[in-house]
């Protein structure tokens, strides 16, 4: 695939990142390729004044291949591990990389924040050099399902993390981040069909309970750090999942899910 002729930077796996820039009249004004001869796939893309933060997923070797080592190369960068995530910052004037990809162990989402970028992802944000907690106090959890979100300058240096105990299964679906720095944090909770008896889990003033299969629900956390509020919706009888979120100001967003509510008396039922 070649956009307008443009080059695409020599694709020779089955799956590399491409990204292109297209001006207000429709012209394609560059484009690039970036990867190794394995694969590599994009998690999530924020833009940026000035250009885009991509979160990818790498794979530059194989386990005991020959060569033992295939780069993945992203610009001027090659990077010899064999498999991790990274970020890159791309520049909106000619789509170059201008600062070495930064390890993102565990994350799987970047969003773009007033301050840099919020990251979401699995276990917790040690790996990231985050030291300042703004979660509830410690206790025992299960590691399996334990997550964390962590504030980010855009040179990668961790402001603060915020981690979730694990006690209730979690799929992450969807952040968006307003003006002022507040995000809406869209989870589904909960395995489907699955009957249990009810967990909790607290984020410091605020407790998600789960009773019976799968429910989905928005959380607020504020700019410092702290989680502020919850949206839960869940019905015992059926599984309820959640698809999207979008802020529409930093006190509202709208929500896109497949549930079963009630609003003013009358009885709702799907998406």
């Amino acid at each position: 695939f070649s956009p307008a002729g443009q080059s695409t930077g020599g694709m020779t796996s089955a799956s590399e990142i491409m990204a292109f820039k297209i001006t207000s009249n429709g012209t394609i004004a560059w484009s690039n390729t970036w990867g190794s001869d394995l694969d590599e796939s994009i998690l999530s893309s924020s833009p940026l004044n000035g250009g885009a933060a991509l979160l990818l997923r790498h794979t530059s070797s194989f386990s005991g291949s020959d060569p033992v080592a295939r780069n993945a190369t992203f610009g001027q960068y090659a990077l010899s591990g064999e498999e991790g995530i990274v970020s890159v910052i791309i520049d909106a004037d000619d789509g170059s990389i201008g600062e070495m990809p930064q390890p993102m162990t565990n994350v799987t989402h970047l969003s773009t924040h007033p301050l840099g970028l919020l990251a979401v992802g699995h276990g917790t944000a040690v790996d990231l050099g985050c030291t300042d907690e703004r979660s509830s106090e410690s206790q025992n959890g299960d590691p399996a399902l334990t997550w964390f979100t962590a504030l980010l300058d855009i040179t990668g240096e961790c402001l603060w993390s915020n981690h979730v105990l694990g006690y209730i299964p979690f799929e992450m679906v969807d952040v968006d981040v307003t003006d002022v720095g507040r995000a809406f944090v869209h989870l589904n909770i909960g395995e489907p069909g699955q009957d249990h008896p009810p967990k909790t889990t607290t984020l410091n003033d605020i407790q998600i309970i789960l009773s019976k299969g799968r429910d989905t629900v928005v959380m607020t956390l504020e700019p410092d750090g702290r989680w502020s509020s919850i949206l839960h919706l869940g019905d015992p009888d059926r599984d309820d999942t959640g698809f999207s979120v979008m802020a529409l100001n930093d006190r509202s967003a709208l929500l896109h899910a497949d549930a079963a509510i009630t609003l003013s008396g009358t009885d709702h039922s799907g998406e």
